[in-house]
């Protein structure tokens, strides 16, 4: 570098793209560093991209959390119903409608409930006369051997 020559700063560059910026461009200065709009709105939407997927993982998170919740909380509520059938089932061979309506309940709990029973093996379902409405239909009655 020769002393005589006027000192002239090499002009500064964007802190994304290393690009010079020139005269009359368009620039931000964010902490201390260039940069050319263009490159921050690119910096911004990288964020908000990165921001919406971490959004997106923890919602799917939470969904999987729900799920799991209303899951066990079903699981719960088919005992209870479970134990309602068992007590009914135990006393009188009820039709499903019949013992739905006993039951207070709708004809798709109970059957799951007479399900989970006859898979337990302590009832069965028969082809009865129903002591309710004595009709000739499947009825729950417990098991006998």
């Amino acid at each position: 570098m020769n002393p005589d020559e006027p000192f002239t700063p090499d002009p500064p560059k964007c802190a994304r793209c290393s690009v010079p910026i020139l005269d009359g461009e368009l620039v931000l200065r964010d902490h201390g560093d260039w940069l050319h709009v263009r490159c921050r709105r690119v910096i911004a939407s990288s964020e908000q991209v990165r921001r919406s997927k971490v959004l997106g993982w923890e919602s799917r998170k939470l969904i999987e959390s729900g799920k799991e919740r209303l899951e066990a909380s079903r699981r719960l509520y088919l005992l209870k119903v479970v134990e309602r059938v068992t007590a009914a089932a135990r006393h009188q061979a009820y039709c499903f409608p019949c013992l739905a309506a006993h039951l207070r309940l709708i004809e798709p709990q109970v059957r799951s409930a007479a399900q989970v029973l006859v898979v337990r093996g302590s009832f069965q379902r028969s082809r009865r006369v129903c002591d309710s409405c004595g009709r000739m239909d499947d009825v729950l009655v417990p098991r006998t051997d």
